[in-house]
């Protein structure tokens, strides 16, 4: 239960910084790469770790891949697209 907790806990966490970096590209600012948490490869590999478990559920696995697919869409509407 405890790890079951755990991943789902990160997994919200991801998604707040997912939001967070929607809202920056949607008023049209870029990202800038000044720390981790600006940088969508560290939470791409983030969700990654998340599917890889073998523990996580379906309906949790279907979740990380819609946050996974939010960050694909920051990272297609980036300046230098």
């Amino acid at each position: 239960m405890a790890l079951d907790a755990s991943y789902k806990s990160d997994l919200l966490h991801i998604e707040a910084i997912i939001a967070e970096l929607e809202r920056i590209a949607e008023r049209g600012d870029e990202i800038a790469p000044t720390s981790l948490i600006n940088v969508p490869d560290y939470w791409r590999c983030r969700i990654e770790g998340l599917l890889g478990r073998q523990d996580i559920s379906g309906a949790d696995r279907k979740h990380a891949q819609a946050v996974m697919d939010r960050l694909h869409r920051i990272a297609d509407a980036g300046p230098e697209k």
